[in-house]
């Protein structure tokens, strides 16, 4: 028995989280539902032209909806461990949803509607651990007080300089004072 939202995988037999969506063939060549063998190529095409592992396509519930589409939820399980990464979930998303992916003929054209993939804390690389937030923290801290102290020590040196020009000219001090005319 699987947690919530895992589903046992047909290729591992463990428990893992699928990509899944209902696949919508809007024109297939045939109406005969009960034809194993046709679920079973289009099973075979998606595990192929998706580049998952052979077994990791789980086909349910085929029925022609009011649009008389025929629909077919799919779950596709990771390959190995019990997640997608992000990367693989936009790929197969990319692939099906821009009908990159071509079915057997006869499933005709379709469309593809995913359903929301539970992402593990932290997969994406967009969460940080408060650790490194602290430390990014000081760190910038201490950039700022450095630029601090050197734009005092730059103001410092700079009255030197000016203090240092005006004594190492001595008698246009005089001219100025009128001590020398």
């Amino acid at each position: 028995m699987c947690p919530i939202e895992q589903k046992l995988s047909p290729q591992s037999c463990e428990c893992a989280y699928p990509y899944e969506g209902s696949l919508y063939f809007r024109a297939p060549s045939f109406r005969e539902l009960s034809n194993e063998n046709t679920f079973h190529s289009l099973e075979m095409s998606l595990w192929d032209e998706l580049g998952l592992t052979p077994g990791s396509v789980f086909l349910q519930n085929p029925f022609f909806n009011v649009d008389d589409y025929l629909q077919v939820q799919v779950a596709l399980f990771p390959p190995t461990g019990k997640y997608f990464n992000r990367s693989e979930i936009q790929r197969i998303g990319f692939y099906l949803s821009n009908q990159t992916y071509k079915p057997p003929k006869y499933f005709g054209p379709y469309y593809f509607i995913a359903s929301n993939y539970p992402f593990p804390d932290g997969s994406g690389g967009n969460s940080l651990s408060s650790g490194v937030v602290v430390g990014i923290g000081i760190g910038c801290g201490l950039l700022v007080m450095s630029l601090v102290g050197v734009g005092i020590y730059a103001i410092r040196q700079k009255k030197r300089a000016e203090k240092a020009i005006g004594l190492s000219k001595p008698f246009v001090a005089m001219i100025v004072a009128g001590h020398l005319s």
